[in-house]
């Protein structure tokens, strides 16, 4: 059967350049999540949940609160959350170890992470009790009370789609 496309994956067309982009694409598709080459691949979960239900919602789906690691995941994400008009998110930081030193859930300093565009007058730490990373529409990071409920972001990272 040569009729350029696969009869053994559905939609996956031989005749493109980047077949591992597509394979990517549709194990993405297959949990919801929207792949963006080069970036990763991200889910809107738009019911509100604290940040560690969130987390771990995120954990069950085989992926992680999202972790903006650049201008154009800062956008990718902007724009799924313009699609929902949501106001608020969460993400995968907090300084819950040491005050004002916000970290990934993978441990690792936002600002080594590569996005840290904060909100004018934040982080403050209101009430000594904002621990977690939420991001505004407007895609600037605020820190919030952990026990709050908000919309969130899962993120499937390009090397762990495909496994």
């Amino acid at each position: 059967m040569h009729n350029n496309q696969s009869s053994v994956v559905p939609g996956l067309n031989l005749t493109s350049t980047s077949i591992v982009d597509q394979l990517i694409s549709l194990r993405a598709r297959r949990n919801n999540y929207i792949y963006t080459s080069g970036i990763g691949a991200h889910k809107l979960h738009i019911e509100a949940a604290s940040w560690n239900s969130a987390r771990h919602n995120c954990q069950d789906e085989g992926g992680h609160l999202a972790i903006i690691n650049s201008m154009e995941e800062a956008q990718v994400i902007r724009k799924l959350v313009d699609t929902a008009d949501i106001e608020t998110i969460w993400i995968g930081a907090h300084d819950l170890f040491n005050e004002d030193e916000f970290v990934t859930i993978e441990d690792e300093s936002i600002y080594k992470a590569g996005y840290s565009m904060w909100e004018r007058g934040e982080p403050n730490n209101a009430g000594s009790n904002e621990h977690c990373l939420a991001v505004k529409k407007d895609g600037k990071f605020d820190d919030r009370d952990c026990k709050q409920a908000f919309s969130y972001v899962c993120e499937i990272r390009y090397p762990q789609v495909y496994v």
